[in-house]
């Protein structure tokens, strides 16, 4: 009977596949989002800032990048 292999469940020889910290950083840097982030900015006003308009338009960018669902 053959069965079958698979990957395990913490697939260490497969994180060369993923970006290094350093790549997401040059390419968050790369995108032309400054005149964004400040209406965005603008728009929240002096509202709550738990979660700064950077930290979310990145999460937001890296979604799309990485094809996360």
């Amino acid at each position: 009977m053959h069965i079958p292999e698979t990957a395990p469940l913490f697939a260490w020889n497969h994180l060369e596949d993923d970006p290094s910290l350093k790549t997401i950083k040059e390419c968050l840097k790369s995108i032309p989002d400054g005149k964004l982030l400040d209406s965005l900015r603008r728009q929240r006003g002096r509202g709550r800032n738990d979660y700064p308009v950077h930290v979310l338009w990145g999460a937001a960018v890296l979604t799309i990048l990485l094809q996360h669902r």
